[in-house]
């Protein structure tokens, strides 16, 4: 339709918030950053938390609130993902994100080698950082 049409080009800020699967304190992490650029049905998006507290948190890490809804139920793209501080970590392991299906938020996962994907563990504290884009189809 019209909406999603090539000609169709939008941009904007949204907010995000940072949620643990098992644990998350009184007040919610919000983005300090989060911009997106749509064209077509084809959304690009950056969010970036700076310089936050994670103490209470634990379980899955949650990037909640993409400003539209990932249209595919099967398809999960992968995200970029980058980090300061946050998790504890060693040399053989790297970030990715996946999209919900047919929803609005990217789960963070730990890579290692020789091994299958599964939760970071949190190093909470203050002085955190994490940053997540990627990019992934609408309707």
């Amino acid at each position: 339709a019209a909406a999603n049409a090539l000609d169709d080009y939008e941009e904007g800020t949204f907010t995000s918030t940072l949620t643990g699967g098992s644990g998350n304190p009184g007040t919610k992490i919000n983005t300090t950053y989060a911009r997106y650029t749509k064209v077509g049905n084809t959304v690009n998006f950056w969010i970036s938390f700076e310089n936050f507290d994670s103490s209470s948190y634990s379980g899955r890490v949650d990037v909640e609130g993409l400003p539209f809804t990932h249209s595919n139920s099967t398809l999960r793209v992968v995200t970029q993902c980058a980090q300061y501080n946050l998790f504890s970590w060693s040399a053989a392991e790297y970030l990715s994100g996946v999209l919900e299906p047919n929803g609005t938020k990217v789960v963070i996962y730990r890579i290692r080698s020789n091994t299958g994907w599964d939760d970071p563990s949190w190093n909470n504290g203050a002085g955190k950082y994490l940053w997540v884009n990627g990019t992934y189809t609408t309707g």
